[in-house]
């Protein structure tokens, strides 16, 4: 199985260039609103430069919500607005890889924003928890080196193995009345089958490297002038692979 949906999705990805329109406006997007998170980003750096005594003996949450407010509204905004962008596009793939054309797995994807939203919600959620939690453990270092190196070792494992365990969610999410549902039949696809679904991510990022490098040489061979249109194309190609991957695998199960 996991053969039959890598050269699926690889047949879907290169053989059939209209499936790579939902991660290319993901891709422009992202590079859109990345000249708002350079200005974001452009204050905070240059006072870290400037004043890094500051950073090092303060809290840095406090530094931020009272000197940086705007900046970190801006940077929470256009991710928001990149992440929705690109679960719906992945819900557009997964549709397409289960049969659908494009059009109305762009149509059917795009009525769906309520349950795309919720889900960016979670993994909002979810990322800030994860955050705060390694935060804590690498807290422990100064008071404990060797319990926190044990603690944050588990604690990555953990984080692989439920990672392992919903990412499917997407392509479940196509006929899942909500998020909830969906990131269950998820976790319970994965019951069953969890390391051959594990290597099967395995061998979707060795792919994707694969794909960077060979584009990455591209870059190499051509030069500065073609950097920002091999940049849009590695994240368009890798962004579609990975989608249509995950949906064949889910779908043909």
């Amino acid at each position: 199985m996991i053969v039959k949906s890598i050269f699926s999705a690889i047949k879907d990805t290169f053989l059939r260039p209209l499936n790579l329109i939902p991660m290319l406006i993901v891709a422009l997007a992202s590079l859109t609103l990345g000249n708002l998170t350079s200005w974001a980003l452009e204050k905070p750096l240059s006072d870290m430069i400037l004043y890094p005594e500051v950073f090092m003996t303060s809290d840095l949450y406090v530094i931020a919500f009272n000197n940086y407010l705007p900046e970190m509204l801006v940077l929470f905004a256009t991710g928001v607005v990149v992440t929705v962008l690109s679960v719906i596009s992945m819900l557009t793939l997964a549709r397409i890889s289960k049969g659908d054309s494009l059009m109305e797995a762009i149509n059917d994807s795009t009525s769906e924003l309520t349950k795309s939203t919720a889900l960016v919600v979670i993994i909002t959620v979810a990322s800030i928890i994860l955050f705060a939690v390694l935060g804590a453990i690498a807290s422990l270092t100064d008071i404990n080196f060797n319990l926190a190196f044990i603690l944050g070792a588990i604690y990555l494992i953990l984080i692989l193995i439920v990672l392992a365990k919903v990412a499917y969610t997407i392509p479940a999410l196509v006929k899942a009345k909500n998020v909830k549902i969906a990131i269950q039949d998820s976790w319970e696809f994965t019951n069953d089958k969890f390391l051959s679904s594990f290597a099967f991510l395995v061998v979707i990022i060795i792919v994707i490297m694969l794909i960077s490098a060979l584009l990455g040489q591209v870059d190499l061979f051509t030069g500065e002038d073609f950097f920002l249109p091999i940049f849009i194309a590695n994240q368009t190609i890798s962004g579609t692979f990975l989608a249509l991957a995950l949906g064949h695998y889910y779908n043909q199960e």
